[in-house]
């Protein structure tokens, strides 16, 4: 406190001495600057009616009147110096120029320089007549000349008055520039033979049209934010401009705060040392004190002291208590502690029991429950089939039995793949030909009320997983996708090459990312965490096992990828798969096989109304560089060919809505269009010899339809363009 006592006032005094000391430096600088700016323009001024005076004199001489130019030529050759030169003009005719010898004749020429009027006319120009240089000219026009309309030119370089500039002692590094009555830069303390010429800008131009003089916060034309001074405009409308850097202002301030926080801080100082010579007579009171604290911090009991100072002997009292109740509450805590521990751990180890126990049990009893019923009706079929011997009936009980075990080694499988217990065979796999392989399944599954799209990336690589429990996994969440949506919907199968940052926690390979995408209700928060439990469902008895998801979760995994599930209640679900790239071009034994038909671009008008489908097969095809015209029934395609749009081949489904299906259309390009070759696609076993045509059978994969597509153009005889 004695401390604080004597310094925060002197520290406060010599703030406020530091202020009075910035501000009258401030006020002297720009105190200068204003004189500074008035001297300069003065003396410009006296150099321009220096020029005044010699053009005026020379309009009024007596050769003008007697129509003498050469005489006038040897009088203003003598008038002026190196530095100044005189012409004699009227309008574009130059009658004398003093740097060139005198001819009989005038010569034309373009002199650039305005008629003056009743007073004289000071004029800049960055190109002076005759030179490349910048040149002032002082205009006055003759008043009694036998030639009528002449007027008398004074001109010289602004060398003058840059001179000036260069000579000023500018404070804390400032610069001083000279404008015309155009607010245009004659001359400048800093990069002259940059700036002279250019116009100012920002608030200078401004003040300086405005003819209001003081200081102005501004920036200079080199871009240096200064503190500006515009000068009031001389005789001729001339301004002078002096910018004062804002950073020397500021160093200024530097500087006095800090000399006034070094003279603090010596006073601190001072003031320290003389608190600490004091503080002697009670240090050893104190580090007492000290050491009672010290004590109290580790757990022990302070001692009480006896130092003759009453209030240390009281603090010491009250460690001392607080010490005593502090280690017993420690002891009663401790006891707690172990305790309330020893409950946590028991309840966790019944915890994690209790849940091992629910899962084990109800996969076991799913287990025991769905294989019993398919073992029974095995077990009926048999003994039905021994009682009764006829032609019909052993037959429909076999099927039946081996439907049973069919169904019952499916349930195995889901089960076995969730618990990582079946060894999985992956091969390479393309998802385009998975997606049109189960075409016929997925379409018939979602029903005409949901939309079934796919949205692959061009070149997508493919997969090495299990092509069986790969087609397994992709159909439960197509499934599961289709009972989320309650009437109408939209369900979404996209693919695309993952990025390193979204598979970082799995090892090193590649890996494609697949989505099934619905717009159906979503999951709640509480059935989210347990979607993966297998024999977990939320569907109606009888219209789900709970195996499908477990399925998919335990496929992805056990592949080397992973799952991950995206839901919010009333927006819909997306999982994402994130399965491994193979490492093979190929499928198995095609590695090596050379392309069976030499593929060329073909315009293909494809027919096809599975939405799918097309969906597959369009940016397929685009992406062997087919141009793809895309129509979803046969009359559309009939309009498209009316239209004369051209097209290589023909590639159609067989049923479809309209007016037409795809033999219709076969035989109406037979028919209008003989040369167009055509490509049949279907999985029905239809009797399609009544029109001869190519026929590819459902399900086909990408390569063949490739082939398929250039079979058939080859066989026609048609070039494709």
């Amino acid at each position: 406190m004695l401390v604080l006592a004597v310094w925060v006032p002197a520290a406060v005094g010599f703030g406020v001495f530091a202020t009075f000391l910035y501000n009258k430096e401030v006020e002297l600088a720009l105190d200068k600057v204003e004189r500074l700016a008035n001297w300069v323009s003065t003396a410009t001024e006296r150099h321009v009616d220096q020029r005044v005076l010699l053009a005026r004199t020379l309009a009024s001489s007596s050769a003008l009147q007697e129509k003498s130019l050469s005489k006038f030529h040897d009088e203003a050759a003598a008038a002026v110096d190196a530095s100044n030169w005189v012409t004699l003009y009227s309008g574009r005719r130059v009658f004398v120029e003093t740097p060139r010898p005198f001819a009989a004749q005038p010569m034309l020429s373009d002199v650039g320089l305005p008629t003056p009027g009743d007073r004289p006319t000071v004029v800049f120009s960055t190109l002076g007549n005759g030179t490349p240089k910048p040149v002032v000219s002082v205009l006055v026009a003759v008043a009694h000349s036998a030639r009528p309309g002449m007027n008398v030119a004074v001109s010289f370089e602004p060398q003058a008055i840059q001179s000036l500039l260069n000579d000023s002692t500018l404070p804390l590094g400032g610069v001083i520039a000279v404008l015309d009555s155009e607010q245009t830069v004659v001359a400048r303390s800093r990069d002259p033979e940059k700036w002279v010429g250019r116009k100012a800008t920002g608030a200078t131009l401004d003040r300086a049209r405005a003819g209001k003089v003081g200081f102005e916060d501004s920036v200079t034309l080199d871009g240096v934010h200064s503190f500006t001074f515009v000068g009031p405009a001389n005789a001729f409308g001339w301004t002078v401009v002096v910018g004062t850097p804002k950073a020397a202002l500021a160093s200024t301030a530097t500087r006095v705060t800090t000399q006034a926080v070094a003279a603090s801080a010596v006073l601190l100082l001072v003031s320290l040392a003389l608190a600490l010579f004091g503080a002697q007579g009670i240090s050893s009171v104190v580090r007492a004190l000290q050491r009672s604290a010290a004590a109290l911090a580790t757990g022990s009991v302070p001692e009480r002291l006896r130092t003759g100072v009453r209030e240390v002997d009281e603090v010491s009292v009250a460690l001392h208590d607080a010490g005593a109740t502090i280690q017993s509450a420690n002891h009663e805590l401790e006891g707690r502690v172990e305790s309330a521990v020893a409950k946590y751990q028991a309840a966790q180890e019944k915890l994690v029991a209790a849940q091992r126990h629910e899962a084990i049990g109800r996969l076991t009893g799913g287990i025991a429950h769905d294989f019993n019923n398919l073992l029974q009706t095995i077990s009926s079929a048999h003994q039905l089939l021994s009682r009764h011997v006829t032609e019909s009936q052993p037959r429909k009980l076999l099927l039946g039995a081996v439907r049973a075990t069919s169904k019952a080694s499916d349930l195995v499988k889901h089960l076995l793949t969730f618990g990582r217990a079946q060894a999985l065979q992956p091969t390479t796999v393309h998802l385009g030909d998975v997606l049109l392989s189960t075409q016929d399944l997925t379409s018939k599954a979602v029903g005409e009320n949901i939309e079934l799209t796919a949205n692959l990336q061009p070149g997508l690589p493919a997969l090495f997983v299990d092509p069986v429990q790969f087609e397994l996994a992709l159909l439960n969440l197509v499934f599961n996708a289709r009972d989320a949506i309650a009437d109408r919907g939209r369900i979404t199968i996209s693919a695309r090459q993952a990025d390193a940052s979204e598979t970082a926690h799995l090892d090193g390979n590649l890996f494609v990312r697949l989505e099934v995408a619905d717009t159906g209700v979503g999951i709640p928060d509480d059935v989210k965490a347990r979607v993966f439990e297998p024999y977990f469902t939320t569907k109606p008895l009888g219209q789900g096992s709970g195996l499908g998801l477990a399925q998919v979760d335990g496929f992805a995994r056990q592949s080397g990828g992973d799952i991950q599930l995206h839901t919010q209640p009333g927006s819909g679900t997306t999982v994402a798969l994130f399965l491994p790239i193979s490492t093979v071009a190929a499928g198995p034994g095609k590695e090596q096989a050379p392309a069976a038909v030499s593929r060329t671009p073909l315009r293909v008008l494809m027919v096809e109304d599975d939405v799918l489908l097309s969906s597959v097969l369009v940016p397929a095809l685009e992406d062997g560089l087919h141009q793809v015209t895309l129509c979803r029934t046969a009359d559309e395609a009939v309009e498209r060919l009316r239209d004369g749009a051209p097209f290589d081949v023909l590639f159609t489904d067989v049923v479809m809505p309209g007016s037409m299906n795809g033999m219709d259309l076969v035989k109406w390009v037979r028919e209008h269009y003989p040369h167009l070759p055509a490509l049949v696609a279907t999985g029905y076993a239809e009797r399609l010899s009544e029109v001869p045509v190519q026929v590819l059978r459902k399900p086909f994969d990408l390569e063949e339809l490739m082939d398929a597509l250039q079979q058939s153009v080859m066989a026609s005889g048609a070039t494709a363009t």
